[in-house]
């Protein structure tokens, strides 16, 4: 395979033209022409460069991959990477909202397949939708830790004396359940999309779907009485990788490899 047809692919699936982000998507650094084997990765780091370098990777596709778009102060940790990839010429690409957003491929639309729930609009780089399958908020939890493959080898502290602000913790998700025991309209916003939860209840939401959780959220959800449901950043933004992954893979019959380093957060 050719790392401009890779490019092309990439490029004409997502669409990065039709996004205002916080850095380039699509190729970052540019590696070897040929490509026999693929990495990808929720985030780029030197734990997944090494390892790519070690499964003899020719590219990694990240959801997370270098920010902003000045490459010209590299220093630090940023430029041992950058050199890493360039002595061992391997490609980057880094996909940011472009796989959020989505209507196939992207990290929410795949996490509402999950639920069997239907979309009726976009919501920021997410969507909102109708909970047709009535599911509880425990089985909606349930079904994420079965879909995101969460490690159980974890659990968050329990409180004593817990406030009325404590979240509740289940299968490493964070959840606040002031809302209705069964979901009629979610949205969901993965990764750090906290700050888009006021503006989702306006919408008429009564249960929020996302990776993180702020300080202010559990006094929102208490006075608005709506579930929020914090999946962690990295678990909410896996799924959009795996589906381009599977995209990829079965397209061009290419050797791919899906690199899990696990993080809660």
């Amino acid at each position: 395979m050719k790392l401009s047809t890779l490019e092309k692919i990439l490029q004409n699936t997502l669409h990065y033209e039709d996004f205002d982000d916080y850095c380039k998507n699509g190729l970052q650094i540019e590696g070897s022409e040929n490509i026999k084997h693929i990495v990808f990765a929720v985030s780029f780091n030197l734990p997944i460069l090494k390892k790519a370098i070690e499964l003899n990777a020719d590219a990694i596709v990240v959801h997370h991959g270098f920010f902003g778009k000045d490459f010209i102060n590299l220093r630090g940790a940023k430029k041992e990477r950058i050199k890493l990839l360039l002595q061992n010429d391997i490609s980057l690409f880094g996909i940011h909202l472009p796989l959020d957003a989505h209507k196939k491929y992207g990290n929410n639309a795949q996490l509402f397949s999950f639920l069997g729930a239907k979309i009726e609009k976009p919501y920021e780089v997410g969507f909102i939708g109708e909970n047709v399958k009535k599911y509880n908020i425990d089985k909606i939890m349930d079904i994420f830790h079965k879909k995101l493959g969460v490690n159980n080898s974890f659990q968050k502290r329990k409180e004593t004396s817990p406030s009325i602000f404590t979240p509740k913790f289940k299968h490493k998700f964070t959840y606040l359940d002031n809302g209705p025991k069964i979901p009629k309209k979610i949205a969901i916003v993965s990764g750090g999309a906290a700050s888009w939860f006021e503006k989702a209840i306006d919408e008429g939401i009564d249960t929020y779907i996302t990776g993180e959780i702020d300080e202010r959220i559990p006094a929102i959800s208490l006075e608005t009485k709506t579930n929020y449901i914090g999946l962690g950043h990295y678990y909410s933004e896996k799924v959009g990788v795996l589906a381009l992954q599977k995209l990829i893979k079965n397209k061009f019959q290419i050797k791919t490899t899906f690199i899990d380093i696990e993080n809660i957060l």
